[in-house]
């Protein structure tokens, strides 16, 4: 799970700095491309949804012995914020999905989740809102 959460991170990574400015545009073309199909097909949503259950999962205990163990507890945390990460690559430098994703109610969902205390899951959040 986390090896698939990176992959697709690093699929919609950012092109680096230091590249001509033609091959630049064309990768964040590619790019848009890329996070428009995903949002199209509503893996933006999914993201979102998996985010809330996991924070009904953490938040009401259901899993507290599963977690109390550090291996399954830093996985959780580290999948957590690997699910932050990915929302945000897949909205970044995109206006569209930007747009979409400023309406009023994702936004104070946005926000309420800056509130946990959960430290990864507010380093993820701060990844959204840069």
């Amino acid at each position: 799970m986390v090896m698939c959460l990176e992959d697709l991170i690093n699929y919609f990574a950012q092109p680096d700095d230091d590249m001509e400015h033609e091959e630049k545009q064309n990768r964040f073309r590619a790019l848009r491309n890329r996070q428009d199909l995903f949002q199209e097909e509503g893996v933006l949503n999914l993201i979102l949804e998996a985010i809330d259950k996991i924070n009904v999962i953490t938040s009401q205990g259901f899993l507290a012995s599963f977690l109390a163990s550090d291996e399954s507890g830093q996985s959780w945390e580290l999948i957590s914020g690997y699910l932050y990460q990915l929302l945000a690559a897949i909205i970044k430098g995109n206006h569209t999905n930007c747009a979409q994703f400023a309406n009023t109610n994702r936004l104070n969902w946005l926000f309420s989740r800056l509130g946990s205390q959960a430290s990864s899951e507010g380093s993820g959040m701060l990844d959204v809102l840069h």
